[in-house]
C-alpha cells in the first residue's frame, strides 16, 4: 500500500451513503489509493456482496450499540431525532467512538471506514467526528439511483419500493450540510463502474491523496471492479413515479449534477436542498406507517426464527431417535447373527461328537467281526488238524464238533447282528437328540428375534407419534 503525503494532523476519511449504493467499492478504491482501513476488517464475500463489505468490525459494533441505546433499527424511516442523539445520555458512546478513532489513527495516520448506518445515525457521528480537533475529517459521499437501490433491497431484504425510497432520502439528506462544509467528493455508483479510472482520480484529487503504488490502483480497476456489479439499470421509460419516489428521483438528479463539478454546492443549490428537506419532512405520517409495518415484520421475522429453531431442535430429536432405533436394530441384527453363529457352532460340535461316537462304534463292530473271523479260522485249523490226526478214530467227534462250531458261529453271528442293530439304534437316537436340540435352540432364537422386532415396532410408533406432535 502506498504512502500518502499529509500534514502532521491525522486524517479520518468517512465513506457515507445509502445501503446498496457502492460504499464497499469506494472503500476498496480508497485502499488502492493508500488509505489504511485497519486490521479488523469484515471483507469476506457474502451472498449479498460478492466483493466483500470492507467494514471495520469495531465501527460496526459501535453502531449496533447506538441503535440499541436509541431503540432504533437501521431500516426505520422516521426522521432522525437529533435531540435524542445530542442527549447527554449518549456521551459515553460518543467518548467510546472518539477513543476508537484515536486508536485507529494512532496506528494509521490516514484511516478510512464505512458503514451505511453511519448516515442513519449522523447526528451521533457528528458529535464523534466534527467536535474533536485530533484529526481532520474528509468524506466520500456515494450515491446510486434510488430505483436501483430499491430493486436491490427488494431482492435482498424484501423491502417495498416506498420504504426503500424513504430510506434513500433519509440516508442522503441527513449528513448533507456537514459533508459539504468539509473536504469531500461525491461519487455516483454507475459512473464509477463505467469510468473507473476517471472517478478514482477524482477521489484522489478531491481528497489530496497521492498514492505511490500505481499497481494497487491498476489492480483495483482491472481486476476488482466488474461490470457484472451493475445488476439494475433504471429503465428509460418508467411507470409514473409520484410522491416519495418522485422526490427521491429529483434529489438524485440534483446530486448527480454535483458529481461533475469541483468545489461545494452553490448557494442556490443549498437553498433548494433545504426546501427538499422541508418537503420530505411532510412525509412524516407515511414514515410512521412504514415504520409500524417494519416493526411488525421484524417481530414476525423473530417469531419465524424462533419457530425455525424449534423445528431444528425437533429435527435433532428425531435424528437422535432414529439413530437410537438404528443402533437398536443393528444390535438386534448383531445379536441374531451371534445366536446363529452359536447355534451353528453347537450343531458342528454335536455333529462332530456324534460322528466320533459312530466311528468308535463302527470300529468296535469291525474289531468284533475281525475277532470272530479269526476265531473261526483258528477253529477250522484245529478241526483240520484233529481230522488229520484222528481221522479214523474221531469222525463222530468231528461231526459233533462241527455241529457245535456251526451253532457257535450262528450264535456269534446273532451277537454281531445284535451289536450292529444296537449301534444303529444308538446312532438314530443320537441323531434325534441333535435334531431336538437344534429345534429348541432355533425356537428360542426365533422368539428373541420376534421380541426384538416387536420392540423396534414400538419405538418406530413412538417416533411417528413424536413427529405428528
Amino acid at each position: 500500500m502506498g504512502r500518502i503525503d499529509q500534514a502532521t494532523k491525522s486524517r479520518v476519511i468517512v465513506v457515507v451513503g445509502m445501503h446498496r449504493s457502492g460504499t464497499s467499492l469506494v472503500t476498496r478504491a480508497l485502499q488502492a489509493l493508500g488509505v489504511a482501513l485497519g486490521d479488523n476488517l469484515a471483507i469476506a464475500p457474502a451472498p449479498d456482496n460478492a466483493k466483500g463489505h470492507w467494514e471495520d468490525r469495531d465501527v460496526i459494533e459501535l453502531n449496533k450499540q447506538v441503535l440499541s441505546a436509541l431503540a432504533l433499527q437501521w431500516d426505520l424511516v422516521g426522521a432522525n431525532d437529533e435531540a435524542l442523539m445530542d442527549a447527554p445520555s449518549l456521551a459515553p458512546l460518543v467518548e467510546q467512538g472518539q477513543a476508537l478513532l484515536r486508536a485507529k489513527t494512532a496506528k494509521h495516520p490516514v484511516w478510512g471506514f464505512k458503514d451505511p448506518r453511519t448516515a442513519r445515525l449522523w447526528p451521533f457521528w457528528r458529535r464523534v467526528l466534527l467536535k474533536e480537533d485530533d484529526w481532520q475529517t474528509s468524506f466520500v459521499w456515494t450515491i446510486r439511483h434510488p430505483w436501483a437501490v430499491a430493486q436491490s433491497l427488494a431482492r435482498r431484504d424484501g423491502f417495498d419500493s416506498l420504504k426503500s425510497h424513504l430510506l434513500w432520502l433519509n440516508h442522503n439528506l441527513n449528513p448533507f450540510e456537514d459533508i459539504t462544509a468539509n473536504q469531500h467528493v461525491l461519487i455516483d455508483y454507475d459512473r464509477l463502474l463505467d469510468q473507473p479510472r476517471r472517478e478514482v482520480v477524482r477521489i484522489a484529487e478531491a481528497l489530496a491523496l497521492k498514492p505511490t503504488d500505481g499497481d494497487a490502483v491498476n489492480e483495483f480497476i482491472g481486476h476488482f471492479l466488474d461490470a457484472d456489479l451493475k445488476h439494475f439499470d433504471p429503465p428509460k421509460e418508467q411507470p409514473l413515479r409520484a410522491g416519495v419516489e418522485w422526490m427521491a428521483d429529483r434529489t438524485y438528479e440534483a446530486l448527480k449534477g454535483l458529481t461533475g463539478r469541483g468545489g461545494g454546492p452553490s448557494a442556490a443549490f443549498t437553498d433548494a436542498w433545504r426546501e427538499v428537506r422541508q418537503q420530505v419532512a411532510t412525509f412524516v405520517e407515511i414514515s410512521r406507517r412504514v415504520d409500524a409495518l417494519t416493526i411488525h415484520a421484524s417481530g414476525r421475522r423473530e417469531l419465524e426464527a424462533q419457530l425455525a429453531q424449534g423445528v431444528d431442535r425437533l429435527r435433532e430429536q428425531l435424528d437422535a431417535a432414529s439413530q437410537r432405533i438404528d443402533e437398536s436394530h443393528a444390535a438386534s441384527v448383531a445379536g441374531l447373527a451371534n445366536l446363529q453363529r452359536q447355534v451353528a457352532e453347537t450343531q458342528r460340535e454335536q455333529f462332530h461328537a456324534a460322528s466320533q461316537r459312530i466311528d468308535a462304534a463302527s470300529q468296535r463292530i469291525d474289531e468284533s467281526y475281525t475277532a470272530s473271523v479269526a476265531g473261526l479260522a483258528s477253529l477250522q485249523r484245529q478241526v483240520a488238524e484233529t481230522q488229520r490226526e484222528q481221522f479214523h478214530a474221531a469222525s463222530q467227534r468231528i461231526d459233533e464238533n462241527h455241529a457245535a462250531s456251526v451253532a457257535g458261529l450262528a450264535s456269534l453271528q446273532r451277537q454281531v447282528a445284535e451289536s450292529h442293530a444296537a449301534s444303529v439304534a444308538g446312532l438314530a437316537s443320537l441323531q434325534r437328540q441333535v435334531a431336538e436340540t437344534q429345534r429348541e435352540q432355533f425356537d428360542a432364537a426365533s422368539q428373541r428375534i420376534n421380541e426384538n422386532q416387536e420392540r423396534l415396532l414400538r419405538v418406530e410408533a413412538d417416533v411417528a407419534t413424536l413427529v405428528e406432535q
